[in-house]
């Protein structure tokens, strides 16, 4: 067989031979993948089936493609909390399977080929291919902030329970969904699981998830982000909250005495009003009861040749017998009088 290949100069997709070579994927799969790989940025707002149409796949074998594709680790759909509070599923498409989510044994299954980020083996082309290779770059390590184990809360007794364990759930959630809003904050699942101890602490010390995220994604760097789990170590200790102040524990009723409420004492009326001599028991300091202040007031207000003030009326409310013959009941033995 006679072969001839031309290394096109632009409009070509990276494609890596694991792919191509897979027997695991159709042949759907395989072109559905590689054309969302070569697509536009503006076009990745699109869901995969509009990408599947575009390359003239139904729908019954889009559905099968898909299924080979998330078997195989090149896709994967993760919903989040927006700010809003509304949970949105975001599609994310690599050309080189995922890693698990987490280092343990896996309960079912194994390992489905390599890993992101772990390096592929070359072939003879490959070497061939690569006469100009770019220029090393070199790669800043990451600063792993050292976190230690928060104090025991004052205002609370530190437990390993449910509580603890569903803060640093929540925390470790907060750290991870940094990556969808800001790409420089990517954080793996070993550092968001140490960070996730400092995040927790924000949590019991009143600060909402929230709240903490925003707190996190605030003035970034201009320059961008080197290492996000060197900014974010620093700012989860630096901009740790204050430990919340409390009052002290009311004590119990058995055990406050109560007083008996001294009402004031009668003092006698200044007068001046139309009334004889009389006491009061005054609410202050007056010395002159309130029948006798509304008669000063109107002498007063006779003096200057003003109107006396208007009374509201009051209407004289029925006694008990009229309230039940207006209700219809009638009560045994009761006779009027």
């Amino acid at each position: 067989m006679l072969r001839h290949v031309t290394a096109p100069s632009r409009a070509f997709i990276k494609v890596p031979h694991t792919l191509v070579r897979s027997h695991a994927l159709s042949s759907d799969a395989k072109i559905l993948l590689m054309h969302v790989c070569g697509v536009h940025e503006n076009q990745l707002r699109k869901p995969l089936s509009e990408h599947a149409a575009d390359v003239g796949i139904k729908n019954g074998p889009y559905k099968r493609a898909k299924r080979e594709l998330v078997q195989g680790g090149y896709v994967r759909d993760v919903k989040y909390q927006a700010e809003g509070g509304r949970w949105v599923t975001s599609q994310q498409v690599t050309n080189v399977p995922w890693e698990f989510p987490s280092d343990t044994d896996r309960t079912v299954g194994e390992r489905v080929g390599p890993s992101l980020g772990d390096s592929q083996p070359l072939d003879d082309n490959d070497e061939m291919r690569q006469t100009n290779p770019p220029a090393p770059e070199a790669e800043l390590e990451p600063v792993e902030p050292e976190v230690a184990e928060p104090e025991a809360l004052p205002w609370e007794e530190r437990d390993d329970g449910k509580t603890e364990r569903r803060d640093l759930a929540v925390a470790e959630e907060v750290l991870l969904s940094l990556r969808y809003a800001d790409k420089t904050l990517y954080l793996g699942v070993r550092e968001a699981r140490k960070l996730a101890v400092v995040a927790a602490e924000w949590l019991r010390r009143g600060i909402s998830p929230r709240e903490l995220r925003r707190v996190l994604m605030s003035q970034l760097p201009p320059g961008g982000v080197r290492s996000a789990v060197g900014l974010l170590g620093h700012r989860l200790r630096v901009k740790m909250p204050p430990v919340p102040a409390t009052l002290p524990p009311l004590p119990a009723l058995g055990e406050v005495p109560l007083l008996p409420v001294q009402p004031a004492e009668m003092v006698e009326c200044a007068g001046g009003g139309d009334r004889k001599e009389h006491m009061f028991r005054p609410v202050g300091d007056e010395d002159t009861c309130g029948p006798c202040r509304v008669a000063i007031g109107e002498k007063v207000r006779r003096g200057l040749g003003l109107a006396p003030e208007p009374r509201p009326h009051e209407p004289e409310l029925p006694g008990w017998r009229e309230r039940l013959d207006a209700a219809g009941v009638s009560v045994p033995g009761l006779t009027g009088g």
